[in-house]
């Protein structure tokens, strides 16, 4: 059985694109009453209900088989592992919603068509050692459905396999067409083909966690925005029901860096440091950028230096990748400014954000770090 996840709970990204992005949608604004009123769910639809039809453009869509296939090597065996993605036009979906805004009932419609995705494994003598399909329905419980039922087709994206998890890794991400909003599912299966997780990685358009799935040279984790995976099947949630997950980012192979929402009184402290078994180690203030969909986190990581340069509003964060927990911060006020040419023994780099734009020079036997130019944006 499929559990549909009621739209109301989809990310503010979703809902932000519905208001802005009215024109790949299909308005049915309705004050007309039917002959009867009509049920759905626990809401009553009566008089002056306003309709919205959002769905896939049968003319845009890809009826095309997407796939790729890939030649993998475990335990010292060869293997072919193949996957595909392709929109089947006898299966259209659709899927309604209720709801309440400013006192009048909404109903939004949903309409798309189903995919059929297929991953597969053969052995050096092509014999097959498993093949998983799944469709769309499979992704109600994790996704959000409306988001899923109208998006084209999208080939999964192969991560690679795990030794110690024994797992194939893999995302697969959903839009809503003729706009850069959409959903990425993480999911992984097993040599039988059994899907053993599968979760929502990553939101764009705003609203969403910035930071990649993430596996350490040691392969002891799997780091995504939400979890910290382990081998064992257990893991360490990583987000905070009170306060928006703004990044995730892997320091070192037992340092992670966390960064949530800023607030002044409710949570001054909102980044930290953790190890790899979800325990603090270090906490401090970030505020980032805020733009009208979502926080910015400009970061930089300089290899000579083996630090990581964080830009915040009125300073430069930096974290020691061999020594994370004496990080430190940098007043933009306090840094000398560069005139004339760069040292011989400095690096440059730049970040900027949606105030500010600067370009920055260290020290690679000093650390030292300062500034040639900084732009406030308007």
């Amino acid at each position: 059985m499929y559990i549909v996840r009621p739209i109301q709970s989809v990310k503010l990204a979703f809902l932000l694109v519905l208001l802005l992005a009215l024109y790949s949608c299909t308005p049915q604004q309705s004050t007309n009453t039917p002959d009867s009123p009509e049920k759905s769910g626990n809401s009553l639809l009566i008089n002056d209900t306003v309709y919205q039809t959002y769905k896939a453009f049968e003319t845009e869509l890809n009826w095309k088989k997407l796939s790729k296939d890939t030649l993998i090597e475990i335990n010292d065996k060869k293997f072919t592992l193949s996957w595909s993605a392709i929109a089947d036009s006898l299966k259209p979906l659709s899927y309604s919603y209720t709801y309440t805004k400013e006192g009048k009932p909404h109903k939004d419609i949903y309409l798309g068509y189903d995919i059929r995705y297929e991953i597969n494994l053969r052995n050096e003598n092509q014999q097959s050692v498993f093949s998983k399909i799944f469709t769309k329905p499979f992704f109600y419980q994790t996704l959000d459905t409306g988001l899923v039922i109208v998006s084209q087709p999208h080939l999964p994206k192969f991560l690679g396999f795990q030794k110690k998890f024994n797992a194939f890794l893999f995302t697969v991400n959903f839009w809503l067409p003729n706009s850069d909003i959409g959903e990425e599912c993480f999911f992984m299966t097993d040599f039988k083909g059994k899907i053993t997780e599968n979760f929502v990685s990553h939101v764009f358009g705003g609203g969403g966690c910035d930071g990649e799935i993430t596996i350490p040279a040691s392969q002891d984790f799997i780091l995504t925005c939400q979890k910290i995976l382990y081998p064992n099947g257990k893991f360490i949630a990583l987000e905070d029901e009170n306060f928006r997950q703004i990044c995730v980012n892997l320091i070192n192979d037992t340092t992670i860096l966390v960064i949530r929402e800023y607030d002044a009184e409710k949570n001054p402290e909102n980044a930290v440091l953790i190890n790899n078994l979800g325990m603090p180690i270090k906490t401090f203030r970030y505020q980032g950028y805020v733009t009208m969909l979502e926080y910015s986190v400009p970061l930089h990581f300089d290899k000579l230096t083996h630090r990581f340069y964080l830009l915040d509003k009125d300073a430069m964060r930096i974290i020691d990748k061999l020594k994370p927990a004496d990080t430190y911060a940098v007043e933009f006020e306090k840094l000398e400014k560069v005139i004339g040419n760069p040292k011989e023994t400095e690096v440059a780099f730049e970040l900027s954000s949606v105030m500010f734009s600067g370009i920055f020079y260290v020290d690679k036997n000093t650390f030292a770090i300062r500034i040639k130019k900084r732009i406030e944006n308007e």
